[in-house]
């Protein structure tokens, strides 16, 4: 991954997130609280058991307090070595099992247009490290389109498309959907539902809260 000279620099400047220590290079945590968190990953594999219309994988599972600390650290700006770390270990876990044929990313749409935040630089990592091209075609309905329908219809129809990719998931491209976290599923379930449903879709998330096993 190429970092600009300003990232380098940071990395020395920053203090853990996590314990405060500033034992440099830092990306959002020291080396010591890095082994400490990967080692808790590993003690979180499970089978895939899951009621959704699709599979979701997630690094961890939510039931530490640990990984919500985690979670929001990464939310509070740029830490693109620290997103290409947890990419890295998700990569480990989830290429035992491969993605075989044409695959893209589409990422969680941010809330405020044209930005790019966690589920976008969580997208970016997981495109280098698998060579997948990453696909911006989604946006959230604005609140002026959803006061007209019901508290029913507002929960499915929370996203939109911005491009059209049917012909691509039409295909046989596997469509992987990104976000940092997998709660109820209604983010996800809103991006199926707006890409048309298409035969190859799964999720890819950093965390799941309990009753979502995967990984």
């Amino acid at each position: 991954m190429e970092l600009s000279a300003r990232h380098i620099a940071l990395s020395w400047l920053r203090s853990c997130d996590n314990c405060g220590s500033g034992a440099a290079p830092i990306d959002l945590y020291c080396e010591p609280c890095w082994r400490r968190i990967e080692f808790f990953i590993s003690s979180w594999a499970h089978e895939p058991v899951s009621s959704d219309p699709f599979p979701v994988f997630s690094l961890f599972e939510w039931r530490d307090e640990r990984v919500g600390r985690l979670v929001h650290a990464l939310k509070g700006g740029l830490r693109p070595l620290a997103f290409w770390r947890l990419a890295e270990q998700f990569t480990i876990r989830r290429s035992r099992s491969g993605v075989v044929g044409p695959a893209v990313l589409v990422p969680s749409p941010p809330r405020a247009e044209r930005a790019r935040d966690h589920a976008y630089y969580w997208a970016l990592a997981l495109s280098e490290l698998w060579s997948i091209p990453i696909h911006l075609v989604l946006e959230r309905v604005s609140n002026d389109e959803q006061k007209s329908k019901s508290l029913g219809e507002r929960g499915r129809r929370r996203l939109g498309l911005v491009k059209n990719i049917k012909g691509l998931a039409g295909s046989g491209a596997r469509i992987i959907f990104v976000d940092d976290v997998y709660t109820t599923g209604a983010t996800a379930k809103a991006a199926f539902e707006a890409l048309g449903r298409p035969a190859k879709f799964e999720v890819w998330t950093l965390a799941c809260r309990p009753r979502i096993y995967l990984i």
